[in-house]
């Protein structure tokens, strides 16, 4: 896959939560991120990487990202998804906001 830098910026995330799922279609990880205040919107966004202890199917997250838009050749976008390209920033585990010390994973 070509760097997420070579598709144009789409937004930027901080503090969002997430579930990583591997996409078969594309034979990438990518985050599943609902849309608050929506009933079935979902971003995905195809990882550009993804540190190896984050590999896991349905895997909760918080992460920090840039979202590069899709140039939806690889699928067809479903109704209520938006597919990105994801720069990851920051990613950790949902119980870490909770300790009382700096607990982040992986951080660019």
């Amino acid at each position: 896959m070509a760097s997420c830098a070579d598709h144009s910026f789409a937004k930027s995330v901080s503090d969002v939560k997430g579930r990583i799922w591997f996409h078969s279609e594309f034979q990438q990880y990518a985050i599943h991120r609902s849309i608050p205040c929506t009933y079935d919107s979902q971003d995905i966004g195809i990882l550009c990487s993804v540190p190896e202890n984050f590999k896991t199917d349905g895997l909760e997250v918080v992460f920090g990202a840039d979202y590069y838009h899709y140039n939806g050749e690889e699928l067809p976008e479903p109704a209520g998804v938006t597919y990105y390209y994801l720069e990851l920033k920051k990613i950790q585990l949902p119980w870490s906001h909770h300790l009382p010390f700096s607990f982040i994973i992986f951080s660019v």
